[in-house]
């Protein structure tokens, strides 16, 4: 049985950080059925300077997957194997970082 995070495409964590981003600009949180995806995202909020993403699935099992940003990977709270950022996800990350004042270390690919 293969782990649920490989299953995870990154186009579902670069869309989940933006409409992450979007949310915290407009200053409201809104649930969001994530399209040809077969999941919502129900909530978002940093830990330190992990973003952990709430998401139920189709059978409505809540998971948290975790944005780490000090490591550049992803995956499931629950542990288990994790993936490596794409380099769209990881600047959208540290834009959303630095919107919302999370303290941390900008990565070289953004500084220029």
């Amino acid at each position: 049985m293969r782990n649920k995070i490989l299953d995870c495409p990154i186009e579902f964590i670069e869309h989940s950080i933006k409409r992450t981003a979007d949310s915290f600009s407009s200053g409201e949180f809104k649930r969001e059925t994530l399209l040809g995806f077969d999941s919502d995202l129900t909530n978002a909020y940093f830990a330190g300077a992990t973003l952990c993403l709430d998401v139920k699935d189709a059978i409505n099992d809540i998971d948290v997957i975790t944005i780490c940003h000090s490591d550049e990977t992803y995956g499931y709270f629950s542990g288990g194997p994790r993936r490596l950022l794409s380099i769209k996800a990881l600047k959208d990350l540290e834009r959303l970082m630095i919107s919302v004042k999370v303290n941390h270390e900008t990565k070289w690919i953004i500084r220029e």
